[in-house]
């Protein structure tokens, strides 16, 4: 296969794959998440989510960034902006506050190049042996990591405790004590009990996004924070 024919391939595939079937920020079934046992935020949690964005949060955003991580479609990876940053760091931010205001980013910004690289100890020859990585500008780089820092402030009031993965101060080691806990007073009360382990398979990949915003707007969060986190949608 020339390299024209498989970069198409790849387009073709991950087209299908990404396509998203949206309808708003709400879903098809009016009162999704009502039901669920969810805590809702505070008003105090729900106005630090709501706050205009501060240069002094883009600074700690970019400092938590590999400074040669690879950069995006113009080239410029952290390290650039670590070196201009005294002189470029409102621009940045007058760049992210037009974004909020407009309801999207400029379209340069909503581009990303996409590598994929073969998944190890695969033989790379078939699309399931490749893992795509996109490469977005390190603007939105850092704007992500503002969002993801003000969410990690308020995430462990959010989060049930039984949930280690993806979250910080947690390991897979708290969930084995509970095995081990429920083992013991499985036999210390002489009952059968049974375990059951469920995995998602590509969980990022089927991710429901109008569930995930109907939901984030069940527990408080408000309407700066939602379009914040979906740029790109006019």
């Amino acid at each position: 296969m020339d390299h024209g024919s498989m970069a198409q391939t790849f387009a073709n595939d991950y087209r299908d794959l990404f396509r998203a079937e949206r309808g708003g920020l709400r879903p098809e079934l009016p009162h999704f998440g009502q039901d669920l046992p969810v805590t809702g935020l505070s008003a105090e949690d729900r106005a630090s989510l709501e706050a205009n964005i501060m240069v002094e949060e883009l600074t700690v955003a970019l400092a938590h960034l590999n400074p040669r991580k690879t950069p995006g479609p113009n080239g410029f990876p952290p390290e650039y902006w670590h070196l201009v940053w005294q002189q470029a760091g409102q621009t940045m931010l007058e760049i992210i506050q037009e974004a909020l205001e407009m309801g999207k980013l400029p379209r340069d910004l909503q581009n990303a190049d996409i590598v994929v690289p073969p998944k190890p100890g695969t033989a790379g020859q078939v699309f399931e042996d490749f893992q795509p990585i996109s490469l977005p500008y390190t603007e939105v780089k850092v704007w992500v990591m503002v969002l993801a820092n003000r969410l990690g402030k308020i995430i462990e009031h959010l989060v049930h405790p039984d949930q280690s993965g993806f979250m910080l101060a947690r390991a897979t080691r708290h969930n084995l004590r509970q095995v081990h806990n429920a083992i013991a007073l499985s036999e210390s009360v002489g009952e059968r009990r049974a375990l059951l382990s469920i995995d998602f398979q590509k969980a990022f990949d089927s991710v429901d996004w109008a569930n995930m915003f109907a939901l984030l707007e069940q527990i408080g969060c408000g309407p700066r924070f939602l379009r914040s986190c979906t740029p790109s949608q006019s």
